[in-house]
C-alpha cells in the first residue's frame, strides 16, 4: 500500500514497493524535471512571485480600540508579559499591492516601540531586539496603492492604566503575502482532524481521508 499525508490542499500519496513505470509515467517526469530547470533560470523578478510579495507601509495612523477577548486580543500567561496590561490598537496604513488579485490573508511584520519608555510593545518580542515575527493578519489587499486595516494588542506596564496610549513607533512595518497563505493561518481542529464531526469542508481539502486517513489501502 502506499502512504497518505494529507494536507490542507490535498492528500499526498507517497510512492510504495517499487512497481514498473509505463512510458507516459517516465515522460510526466522528465516533464517536471525540465519545469524545475527552467525555473532556476528564470528572471528574479518571476521567481519571486512565485513565492512571496512584500509591502512596505507607509502614512501609519493608530487609535486605540475595545479588545475583544472572544476574538483572542489579549495577553497569554507568560513571564515575558507579567506585570503588563493588553491595549488593543487599530492600525490604519498604506500599501501597494503589484498584483493584478486581492491578496487574502498577508501576514504583519515590524517592530512598534513605546516612544516613551524606548521599549517594545510587543508581547513576542519584549526586548525589541529579537525577531518579532508575525504580528497579525491583513484579511484583504486589492491590487494598487490603498489603505488597511489591522489590529494588534499592545502590552504596556500597569502605569498606564486608565490612561491614554503612549506614543507609538512603528519600525520597518510591511505586509508580506504567500501563495495560498497557509504559513500564516491558524491550524483548527478540522485541520488537525479533517474527519471529526463538523468538518466536511475540510475533508474537501483531503478526498481520500474519510477511508485512507493515515496508511493507505
Amino acid at each position: 500500500g502506499a502512504l497518505v499525508a494529507c494536507t490542507r490542499q490535498s492528500a499526498w500519496i507517497l510512492p510504495g514497493p517499487a512497481s514498473h513505470e509505463d512510458s507516459s509515467l517516465r515522460t510526466s517526469r522528465r516533464a517536471a524535471w525540465l519545469g524545475a530547470a527552467a525555473a532556476a533560470f528564470a528572471p528574479a523578478s518571476a521567481a519571486q512571485a512565485a513565492f512571496d510579495v512584500k509591502m512596505p507601509m507607509s502614512n501609519i495612523r493608530y487609535e486605540e480600540v475595545k479588545c475583544n477577548q472572544d476574538k483572542g486580543e489579549m495577553l497569554k500567561g507568560t513571564m515575558a508579559t507579567k506585570g503588563l496590561q493588553p491595549r488593543c490598537v487599530e492600525v490604519t496604513a498604506e500599501v501597494t499591492n503589484p498584483e493584478n488579485k486581492n491578496l487574502k490573508k498577508a501576514g504583519v511584520f515590524g517592530k512598534v516601540n513605546n516612544v516613551e519608555e524606548a521599549t517594545s510593545v510587543l508581547a513576542n518580542a519584549m526586548d525589541g531586539a529579537s525577531d518579532n515575527g508575525q504580528m497579525t493578519l491583513i484579511e484583504d489587499i486589492p491590487p494598487g496603492k490603498t489603505d488597511i486595516k489591522f489590529r494588534f494588542v499592545a502590552a504596556l506596564p500597569k502605569k498606564y492604566n486608565d490612561q491614554p496610549l503612549p506614543p507609538l513607533e512603528f519600525v520597518a512595518m510591511k505586509a508580506s503575502w504567500y501563495p495560498g497563505s497557509l504559513r500564516w493561518e491558524p491550524l483548527s481542529e478540522c485541520d488537525l482532524n479533517p474527519t471529526a464531526d463538523g468538518c466536511d469542508d475540510a475533508v474537501r481539502y483531503c478526498k481520500n481521508c474519510k477511508n485512507q486517513y493515515a496508511v493507505g489501502r
